[in-house]
Parts: structure tokens; sequence; C-alpha cells
């Protein structure tokens, strides 16, 4: 999926309390940079896992997707913010 940049910092303060404690929940495993930018993780949700990738620069995410098919309005799920939110705590 291809999205136009949007600033992580301001995406992760928009994120409602209630939603960041849904996120922060899952586990996230083998979150790794492939390259220069680009993760990979996956996040366990109850007995299923998804395959989070993100696309980041210069504090801009490019590109996200999830294997969920369980995305927001603004296109996004509670996996990939796990991992905006497992990245940015280092």
């Amino acid at each position: 999926m291809s999205q136009a940049a949007t600033k992580i910092k301001e995406l992760l303060a928009a994120i409602p309390a209630a939603t960041r404690r849904k996120a922060e929940k899952f586990p996230v495993r083998e979150a790794e940079e492939t390259d220069k930018g680009n993760w990979v993780a996956f996040v366990d949700d109850g007995a299923e896992s998804y395959d989070v990738q993100l696309s980041i620069s210069k504090g801009n995410l490019l590109q996200h997707t999830c294997d969920c098919g369980k995305l927001d309005a603004d296109g996004f799920c509670l996996h990939q913010l796990a991992v905006l939110l497992h990245i940015s705590t280092g």
C-alpha cells in the first residue's frame, strides 16, 4: 500500500489513549531493519501472527502494510501501530 508521507511523531501523538493501550499489548517479534529505513516485523494477535512492513525516511512513514486486512479509516491497523511504537521506543 502506498500513502503520502506521514510524520511519525505527529501520527503517534494523535493516537487516542485507548487505541495506544490496545496496540501496546500486541507482542512484536523479530522487528528488524532489512534495508535502511525498511522494517519488517511479526505481530502476534491471539493465535494469529501478522506480517507488518514499514518504510521510514527522515522521520516520515512512507509506506506501511499489514496482512491482517483490518485497516481503519486512516489506513492503519493496530498491528502497524504496535510496530511503530516498538521502533520509536528503541
